[in-house]
């Protein structure tokens, strides 16, 4: 739990109601009914809100809506609490009665007889950048190897690193973070468990879209072949098997009919682009994207994982994407992410 934006939170919400809150935070994990939460917060003002179940959230994005939404429905008084939250994803939470806290103070709550709604248009933004180091670029690539691979975490951090595609510095420094936030336990002298699986993946989406994404080597091409044939070249090809976007969501879920394509691969881009007819377009349809994780050399598995095809899709949050991204979750990933300590 981020005790500092919590305790700013807080601060601001008094300065914005004009009062001295008084408080008490139980840091503790809770669960109910396979959902857990980062603790408990308890007002001692005489005030009409006195305790809620807080969930932890720094920069909150509309990848962990679907998940928000089934935690109101299990926990009594959820509280999200992030260090932002954007004016399109709060009116989200309104919609769907779910309350909420930002750094700034902003605040909302309807109960039964009770609806509490500050908005500041302010943030605190630029004021709490303390972004857990273990979300670094290359520190995103090991949590998303962690997640993937069973049982990396038990491995040596030489392993990790070399699937990782990073140095064993980094993987010490991710580790500890990890450590710190709560993301891992230790479980014994060598080994640790991850302690909330489904905590690390959606802060994982979060921001391998915001930071991670971004600096992985990218181009955009046309196809001049269509796509069918393109899909059915991409099969036959061992050196394209890691399917992402729209056509690895099509491909697991059936449902959705892809407009765009995105290729992973650790190949030089002008190898893929001659072999299967790809054109450079700055808008095209298909994308190639530099690989971050060391595939099995037999590994028979078309689509990437299924995590990094969630992120895709919201990396382009259409309504049919998010539709998609939601089943995806429902159908592959939730039952995964699930924590067995």
């Amino acid at each position: 739990m981020n005790k500092d934006l919590l305790h700013l939170a807080i601060e601001n919400l008094g300065k914005n109601l004009s009062i001295d809150i008084k408080y008490e935070i139980e840091y503790e994990f809770l669960q109910k009914d396979n959902y857990q939460i980062d603790g408990k917060l308890v007002f001692l003002n005489e005030i009409p809100f006195k305790e809620f179940s807080i969930e932890m959230k720094n920069n909150l994005s509309l990848s962990v809506l679907s998940h928000l939404i089934k935690l109101n429905e299990k926990i009594n008084n959820l509280l999200v609490v992030s260090d932002y939250i954007s004016k399109p994803l709060k009116e989200k939470l309104r919609q769907k009665n779910i309350s909420y806290l930002d750094a700034a103070g902003n605040f909302y709550l309807k109960k039964e007889n009770l609806f509490i709604y500050i908005e500041t248009n302010k943030t605190n933004r630029n004021n709490f950048k303390k972004i857990n180091k273990a979300f670094s670029p290359a520190g995103l690539k090991v949590i998303y190897n962690l997640l993937i691979v069973p049982n990396l975490l038990t491995k040596s951090y030489r392993d990790i690193a070399e699937q990782s595609t990073v140095s064993i510095h980094t993987v010490g420094k991710v580790i500890k973070e990890l450590l710190r936030d709560g993301y891992i336990i230790k479980e014994s002298e060598k080994n640790y468990i991850i302690r909330d699986k489904e905590r690390l993946f959606q802060d994982w989406v979060t921001l391998f879209n915001k930071v991670l994404r971004p600096k992985l080597k990218q181009k955009n091409y046309e196809s001049l072949k269509n796509k069918q044939e393109l899909f059915d070249s991409v099969k036959q090809n061992d050196k394209m098997d890691s399917v992402g976007g729209e056509l690895a969501a099509q491909i697991l879920t059936d449902y959705l009919i892809a407009e765009n394509i995105y290729f992973y691969t650790e190949d030089a881009f002008l190898d893929i682009s001659k072999e299967h007819r790809l054109i450079p377009s700055e808008n095209g349809s298909v994308r190639l994207i530099e690989k971050f994780w060391k595939s099995e050399k037999s590994s028979k598995q078309l689509t990437v994982h299924t995590i990094l095809v969630y992120a895709d899709l919201l990396d382009n949050p259409t309504p049919r994407n998010i539709e998609t991204a939601q089943l995806l979750f429902q159908k592959h990933i939730k039952d995964y992410v699930k924590t067995t300590l």
